[in-house]
Parts: structure tokens; C-alpha cells; sequence
């Protein structure tokens, strides 16, 4: 059986995700993978990958480790090419 479903996470619940291992933003990530597929943008990787280099988050997960869950999430989503954008957001950036 093949699920439809198709999910955008926005960047700080990605990193949340990784952060917090037991946390309700990890339980959203690990379910969006395992009923659908996750789509990412490369904007969203140039931004994640941006976030997850900060030396703040380095006493909570080593950035080897960071970096090992980026390419893990790079190989897991499906990269797709926007071509509408949503202006709907109070914050421009998370538009």
C-alpha cells in the first residue's frame, strides 16, 4: 500500500527534532517519514544548513553529529523545485 501523503517541516522543527529527541516536533518528523514523504526545497536545506553550523547548538549535539542528521535528511526527503511562493505568513521569512 502506498501513502499520497506529502509533508513540509519548517526549519525549526527540524531542529527542534534533532535537539530534542523525545519531543512532539521529533515524534511529527519521525511520523511525516513513515507515512509519506517529506518535500524539501533547496532554500530550506541553504537555511537548515545555516542553522545547524551555529556554534550555540554545539553543547546540546556535537555538529558532527548535526551534519550527519542534515545528509540523513537530505538522502530521506525528496528535493523539489518551488514554483509558486506562499505569502500567507505574519513572518516574511517563514513564508
Amino acid at each position: 500500500m502506498t501513502n499520497n501523503f506529502r509533508f513540509v517541516i519548517d526549519t525549526s522543527v527540524i531542529v527542534s527534532a534533532l535537539l530534542l529527541p523525545r519531543s512532539a516536533p521529533r515524534q511529527a518528523f519521525n511520523s511525516a517519514f513513515v507515512r509519506g514523504v517529506v518535500l524539501v526545497s533547496d532554500n530550506t536545506l541553504d537555511e537548515l544548513d545555516i542553522v545547524l553550523r551555529r556554534s550555540r547548538f554545539d553543547r546540546y549535539v556535537a555538529k558532527e553529529e548535526r551534519l550527519q542528521f542534515l545528509a540523513r535528511f537530505i538522502q530521506d526527503a525528496m528535493l523539489i523545485e518551488v514554483t509558486e511562493v506562499v505569502t500567507d505568513c505574519r513572518d516574511p521569512k517563514d513564508n
